[in-house]
């Protein structure tokens, strides 16, 4: 488990599926994950601390690294779908772009690209 000093900041996860608009079109709608709210560290991911957590190839796609406590519904959904969570971090907003354990799957590490709202 991450220390707990290290976890700062409050994130909001959802899982964003593909709904029918009614216009032929689709549109993202979030779908909470059980529970929502976490407790994160959330850095940039150009440091050192990142190329150690992510490796060389998630760190060239990742803007963010987030690591949070264990989450079952996180940790079982299938890559394809974790593809689909965003992380809302006060006003900003990262799509995760890789998923990893660290230590004896005590924590979960989210490499992740900042979108706009």
């Amino acid at each position: 488990m991450p220390r707990l000093g290290d976890l700062t900041e409050r994130v909001a996860l959802a899982r964003f599926v593909p709904d029918p608009d009614g216009k032929g079109g689709q549109v993202d709608t979030p779908v909470p994950l059980s529970p929502p709210m976490v407790w994160a560290d959330v850095q940039d991911s150009h440091g050192p601390v990142a190329l150690r957590l992510l490796g060389p190839q998630l760190q060239a796609l990742a803007s963010h690294v987030v690591v949070l406590p264990y989450h079952r519904e996180l940790a079982a959904l299938p890559l394809v779908q974790v593809l689909q969570v965003r992380v809302t971090w006060g006003s900003r907003v990262l799509q995760v772009v890789g998923r990893g354990l660290r230590r004896r799957q005590d924590a979960l590490v989210l490499a992740c690209t900042e979108t706009t709202p």
